[in-house]
């Protein structure tokens, strides 16, 4: 039924918004690992600066007026990685924090003076600059998207999280059977789905919860008495794919992805709150009937996701998530251990930072003999504290402003709560996403993923879509 909407959604568009659906589906088929060195990127970012270049010929300046806010984000966050590669002069680049060492290998080697760039690692900052060609493509084509075709955005990224969560299943049954997984260097025997890593399936997996809640109101608003039965249906299929969700979370082993699915369901309850079902007069006793089944449903269907939850947790045990959220102590696992020397490094390189992406290398320098082991810590896996490491106050400043804006428009939302319709739905899913964002960046790094960045400016897309009250004209003419 998904893809009937996706097929749907297709029909009697516009070019950018056929253009974003073939982004969007290049992105997860080929972006899934957040690694530099994967093979699908040779593909993936040229076909981002395609994108882009069709995107930038149809732009408008209505279109940017529109989403004044978004785009100064967006050209400030690209601007961030190509002011650390902007080369310094060797006195001012020595007075920075956290050169010395550089520096003094510099004498001793008898390099003399040379001019390098601020970050310390100019080709992994050169590298997070060419990753956000492709969240920045999906950003310029989805500006130019009316309401009615964001709304359809929410087909599309069920059928893409649709297909990722079929892939998983596909791959706990066959084992760490290569053939079923897109990436080398991926959790074997795991439910990854078109991801390298769990964490990153379980957290769109967790998403999708809100998109399933918005497509059931979607499909069952202004329903006449005619109408009831597809209603319904739609309503049952919807309940039916939350339930398979939250299974596929368990055997992912993601305990992030978890409690990402567990704050979700918290949230639901506010798309139904304001669901009402509009009839004609003449039906306005059975249209009355639906609506009170309509909203008794949602606590049938918590009670359902709770009953499914427990029996995961003894099916043959495999709830790998539900057991490794109590196999060790928080204090174990290295996203804690390290968080002492992250503070440290952050101290050292503020408040200029240590360059964008550059993490990897710099904790190399900092990294103590008590945490030394075989595997290495590619990133930190808090987001929020690596932004602050590697960009320093200018993405701290520019992470705070974000802050604001969220907040403000969660404001103007709650505010007009009383009168939510489609659009307040749309614009408070968008909220939802990029918060189950923020929370599963402070464990992991969802967001240095190609496909889960371009889904990360659909739920900004989302969240500043226009109200009734505020509605811009930005129709091209």
């Amino acid at each position: 039924m998904f893809g009937i909407a996706m097929q749907r959604a297709l029909m009697a568009t516009s070019g950018p918004f056929r253009a974003l659906c073939l982004l969007l589906v290049v992105a997860f088929l080929l972006g899934g690992g957040s690694r530099a060195d994967i093979s699908s990127l040779i593909a993936l970012r040229p076909m981002a600066v395609l994108a882009l270049g069709y995107g930038l010929s149809g732009l408008k300046l209505s279109h940017i007026k529109a989403h004044r806010f978004v785009c100064g984000m967006a050209l400030a966050i690209l601007a961030l990685p190509a002011l650390y590669l902007a080369p310094l002069p060797p006195a001012l680049w020595g007075s920075l924090p956290g050169r010395d060492l550089v520096t003094a290998i510099d004498q001793a080697a008898g390099l003399g003076h040379v001019w390098r760039p601020m970050s310390l690692a100019p080709d992994a900052t050169l590298n997070a600059l060419e990753a956000l060609l492709l969240p920045l493509a999906a950003l310029v084509l989805g500006i130019q998207l009316e309401v009615p075709e964001r709304q359809r955005l929410v087909a599309v990224m069920l059928v893409l999280g649709g297909i990722s969560a079929g892939l998983g299943l596909a791959q706990v049954h066959n084992g760490a059977n290569h053939s079923l997984y897109f990436y080398k260097v991926t959790n074997d025997g795991k439910a990854v789905g078109l991801f390298a890593n769990r964490n990153h399936q379980a957290f769109l997996l967790a998403a999708l919860l809100p998109i399933l809640a918005v497509w059931v109101n979607s499909n069952s608003e202004n329903v006449s008495n005619s109408d009831r039965h597809r209603a319904s249906f739609s309503m049952l299929i919807g309940l039916l794919a939350g339930l398979a969700s939250l299974p596929l979370i368990l055997i992912t082993g993601s305990r992030a992805g978890l409690l990402l699915a567990a704050a979700a369901l918290v949230l639901l309850p506010m798309f139904f709150r304001q669901w009402t079902v509009r009839s004609p007069v003449t039906d306005s006793r059975s249209a009355r009937d639906f609506r009170v089944r309509a909203k008794s449903a949602l606590p049938y269907a918590i009670g359902l996701f709770s009953l499914s939850l427990v029996a995961l947790t003894v099916w043959l045990g495999r709830a790998a998530a539900w057991q490794r959220l109590f196999a060790s102590a928080p204090g174990e696992d290295m996203r804690f251990l390290i968080i002492p020397t992250m503070w440290t490094m952050i101290r050292t390189y503020f408040p200029f930072g240590a360059g964008m992406g550059s993490f990897e290398q710099v904790y190399k320098v900092h990294e103590p003999d008590s945490l030394l082991a075989p595997a290495y810590m590619n990133h930190a896996h808090n987001d929020w504290l690596e932004l602050i490491l590697t960009g320093g106050m200018p993405a701290l400043a520019l992470l705070l402003l974000a802050i604001i804006a969220f907040f403000l428009r969660a404001r103007r939302l709650y505010a007009l709560r009383h009168e939510a319709n489609a659009e307040w739905r749309l614009a408070m899913l968008g909220l939802i996403e990029l918060l189950l964002a923020a929370l599963a960046s402070f464990g992991d790094y969802p967001l240095r993923v190609p496909s889960l960045s371009c889904f990360f400016v659909v739920a900004v897309l989302w969240a500043c879509c226009p109200l009734p009250r505020n509605r811009p004209d930005v129709r091209a003419s």
